[in-house]
């Protein structure tokens, strides 16, 4: 799946893909960013997503069949976007024709659930 995003999307400037390291901090294209892919990898266990949350970026899901943290008490299709791996080609499409009202409501949705993300040295409920 990261091959064939990678394909579609490495020569469009209004998408900002890259593979191996960046050349600056991580959370400088997090906090510059709308939206963040999550492609599923080798591993469920995976920060990107609290990442994400934490800087206040969408959640862009590119993955069949996956298991989402904390999928029994959030419902994730509020607050992110979910996207089937044939619909790769169609991915500035999808996220384009998303209003700036649905965005809103989606960040707005963002900012409540990353709580639950956060580590808390004493546990809160939820977290």
């Amino acid at each position: 799946m990261r091959k064939a995003v990678l394909e579609a999307w490495h020569n469009d400037t209004s998408i900002f893909i890259y593979s191996g390291r960046l050349n600056t901090p991580y959370s400088e294209p997090l906090l510059g960013s709308k939206y963040c892919l999550h492609l599923k990898g080798f591993e469920v266990n995976t920060a990107r997503i609290g990442d994400s949350l934490y800087y206040g970026c969408v959640p862009v899901i590119l993955a069949d069949h996956y298991d989402l943290p904390f999928m029994d008490i959030l419902n994730w299709k509020s607050f992110s976007v979910v996207i089937a791996s044939p619909d790769i080609p169609n991915l500035k499409k999808i996220l384009t024709s998303i209003s700036a009202q649905e965005y809103a409501t989606l960040h707005a949705k963002v900012l409540k659930v990353r709580k639950h993300f956060q580590w808390n040295r004493s546990p809160l409920d939820f977290d």
